[in-house]
């Protein structure tokens, strides 16, 4: 009988779950009632079971709704919405596409949607259960020659972390690595990505690793410096940032050595991140302590950037032009002031 009751509280939780699903999807303003979800799951908590939903993208991925990313790509289809726009309409069709810090798959899932059969997406995610369910959303969606997936951490050095379990709304997408701890998590092999990728090239890099972020854009130096991608967009949250010793303003004064110009995205409830968009190359290898003198170079224009002709990477951060829900960058970005 207790078993049966148990059947029937699932079943009535998945019909909940769905009927919300539309309610968002299609009620105006469309994606954005999110509040009702919340109301209604104080009443009828979600699922146990994962559910499998089409995302924006057009693929589909099993969400678990107890995980607040994954209840946002089942109930709104996208996650991020802006920074999603942003990587969209900087890709080109045959283009690359690196996702350290895949989760779910949502950025590899759009970015495989833009590139087409003849580009490349390359995730990245620590998680050995996010990885194997994203393994398997590959699977789902017939996508293995198209998206690449390790199985690693990636950071500045080649050891072996704790990956933490992250308390709070989003406990599988939200983990992060424990500078200095022994048994308390999940160890996993840490990397970097020049080690890892080699002389690869991308078009746009996306890093999301809950406060490890500085410490991958560090262990790409190489490819910074011989392949420079036109757009990077970090997650840059001080208070995460700072488990390793590092801030949003000196992740800005490492990658303008680089050649690249930065500013905020505008999301409305998510973690800030900032895109930083390649204004000039160097002509020859970087040196970090002596950087030299900066040869300009035009580069390609990108959705929602004008092209620039300035000379210097001092670029004044309240006059770098942003795409639509995307501020000018004044000071580092963080919910702690």
């Amino acid at each position: 009988m207790f078993k049966q009751r148990g059947i029937v509280q699932q079943f009535l939780r998945i019909c909940v779950a769905q009927f919300m699903r539309l309610f968002v999807l299609y009620v105006p303003p469309r994606r954005r009632g999110m509040n009702a979800v919340r109301v209604v799951e104080k009443y009828v908590r979600p699922p146990a079971r994962r559910l499998v939903a089409k995302q924006a993208s057009g693929y589909s991925v099993a969400c678990d709704l107890n995980d607040s990313v994954q209840k946002s790509l089942f109930y709104r289809g996208t996650w991020e919405p802006a920074e999603s726009a942003l990587v969209a309409g900087a890709l080109p069709r045959g283009g690359r596409f690196l996702d350290v810090g895949a989760n779910a798959g949502h950025y590899s899932l759009l970015a495989a949607s833009v590139v087409g059969a003849t580009g490349r997406v390359v995730a990245i995610e620590a998680s050995c259960l996010n990885a194997a369910r994203l393994r398997a959303t590959i699977a789902l969606n017939r996508l293995g020659s198209r998206i690449e997936l390790y199985e690693t951490a990636v950071a500045d050095e080649v050891s072996e972390m704790q990956l933490q379990f992250a308390p709070g709304a989003s406990p599988l997408g939200m983990r992060y690595l424990e500078p200095g701890a022994l048994d308390s998590g999940e160890a996993v092999p840490v990397t970097t990505v020049d080690l890892l990728l080699g002389d690869a090239s991308f078009d746009v890099v996306k890093i999301d690793v809950e406060g490890a972020d500085m410490r991958v854009l560090v262990g790409m130096s190489q490819l910074l410096s011989h392949h420079p991608p036109p757009l990077v967009v970090v997650e840059a949250e001080n208070g995460q940032l700072a488990r390793f010793g590092d801030s949003a303003r000196r992740m800005i004064e490492f990658i303008e050595q680089f050649g690249y110009a930065g500013c905020a995205i505008g999301e409305s409830y998510e973690t800030p991140c900032l895109a930083f968009r390649l204004i000039w190359r160097y002509p020859c290898k970087i040196r970090l302590t002596q950087p030299g003198r900066p040869v300009p170079l035009a580069p390609p224009a990108l959705p929602g950037f004008p092209a620039t002709t300035r000379r210097s990477a001092s670029v004044p951060r309240d006059r770098v032009l942003c795409p639509s829900r995307i501020q000018p960058l004044r000071g580092p970005p963080s919910r702690h002031p």
